[in-house]
């Protein structure tokens, strides 16, 4: 619908005699704003400001007339929820019996976990022929095109169906905590920009007229290089799904062009990240997770009738957590989390990282279970090899087509 804007992120909305005024309601609590690094706190007095945050954070969480459920994936987010909520929990996990599937199948460890702690555990081995039959209701409750939001879709779905209400999710715990890969990589992209200064621009010259082929992270490092160094820029870099040249590209091949002055990923408000790892969980929180994570983990609970509830994004949490330096509540693989619920038993804290991920790159893969979406008319030289891709051209085809009247085809030559 035209003229149809959403309301920004920490702000409130008043109508009064016929105007509407729009104005900051309070500070972001996913940004840590006020956070110090110069502090002399130690290890052991950190872990004792996050246990204890932690604890009243669930503690108010669970406050309910109805039963609380939990989404229980196998990380440790979601098991630090479990670890402090009552015993006797519902958990919900969804797994994948598939054929090459085991990669992303978490069922299994977070079976154990749940019977660890006396929960009430619920899984759902999800095969493609189930997505491909929910796939269609999952899309006519995205109010915004994303790539995200079918898990939660799923498990909320099934949380309903054995009568939840409400659950809790550790969604915000890798933003928070340092969790993911981009705490690492991001600031190393950061600095090899920095090193090739003045050298960048002729380089993605060089790369731009090399033959196309697989090369998606070609590409982005290409976008990296075309412009000065930044930790945004690097942020973008490793997020992103398509470089910004090639999003210009896949604009004038559909006849359309982006909105003025519309930013990159992780190029707004430059100045206000900090540097290092700060400056990255500035930016997955005002970016991954405000933007995309949050909205659609809201959009898709409630599409279910489920109202999901975040104890790791709570504002007085993370007023609590805020002193604590960086160093430390940022420590690789959130040493800072687990150290603060010693519950977890040591066999859950040895296993490596494994997030709550769907085999769509299989089912995109598999010409025997095709999802019923259809890819848009792409210009040559686009690289669709990750699934990734495919699917968010997928979804955003869908999206205009049904919402808009838009149909992604090739523009007219003039």
């Amino acid at each position: 619908m035209a003229g149809v804007q959403r309301l920004p992120s920490g702000h409130a909305a008043c109508w009064h005699r016929g105007e509407l005024s729009v104005h900051p309601w309070g500070a972001l609590p996913e940004s840590l704003a006020g956070a110090s690094s110069a502090t002399g706190m130690t290890a052991a007095e950190a872990t004792a400001l996050t246990r204890a945050a932690l604890e009243d954070a669930v503690a108010a969480h669970m406050v309910s007339d109805v039963p609380v459920g939990l989404f229980l994936s196998a990380g440790l987010d979601s098991a630090s929820l479990l670890a402090l909520a009552p015993r006797g929990l519902h958990t919900f996990t969804i797994g994948f019996a598939a054929a090459g599937a085991g990669g992303f199948d978490e069922s299994g460890p977070a079976a154990r976990i749940a019977a660890h702690f006396g929960a009430h555990h619920t899984p759902l081995n999800l095969t493609a022929e189930q997505a491909r039959q929910w796939l269609p209701a999952f899309l006519a409750s995205q109010d915004q095109p994303s790539i995200d939001g079918y898990n939660t879709w799923c498990v909320a779905r099934l949380a309903t169906e054995h009568g939840l209400k409400v659950a809790l999710s550790g969604l915000g715990g890798d933003e928070l905590f340092g969790g993911y890969p981009s705490f690492r990589m991001v600031p190393k992209l950061y600095r090899w920009r920095r090193r090739i200064g003045p050298a960048g621009p002729p380089a993605a010259w060089v790369l731009h007229r090399l033959p196309p082929g697989r090369r998606a992270r070609l590409q982005r490092i290409t976008g990296l290089l075309e412009a000065p160094a930044s930790l945004g820029r690097a942020y973008g870099c490793f997020r992103g799904l398509f470089s910004p040249t090639e999003t210009d590209r896949l604009l004038a091949h559909w006849g359309l062009s982006a909105s003025p002055g519309t930013p990159g990923a992780g190029e707004a408000a430059e100045g206000e990240a900090p540097a290092g790892t700060e400056g990255v969980a500035w930016l997955e929180g005002t970016r991954y997770l405000r933007n995309q994570l949050l909205p659609d983990s809201d959009v898709m609970a409630m599409a279910a009738g489920l109202e999901l509830r975040l104890p790791l994004v709570d504002a007085q949490l993370q007023r609590r957590l805020a002193p604590i330096p960086a160093a430390l509540r940022l420590a690789q693989g959130k040493q800072l989390l687990a150290s603060s619920v010693p519950e977890l038993p040591d066999w859950f804290l040895n296993r490596p990282k494994q997030g709550f991920r769907f085999p769509f790159q299989l089912w995109l893969d598999d010409p025997a279970s095709p999802l019923a979406l259809r890819l848009p008319a792409t210009p040559r030289g686009i690289d669709l090899a990750p699934w990734y891709r495919r699917w968010s051209l997928m979804v955003l085809q869908h999206w205009m087509e049904v919402h808009l009247g838009v149909s992604l085809s090739a523009a007219p030559r003039p």
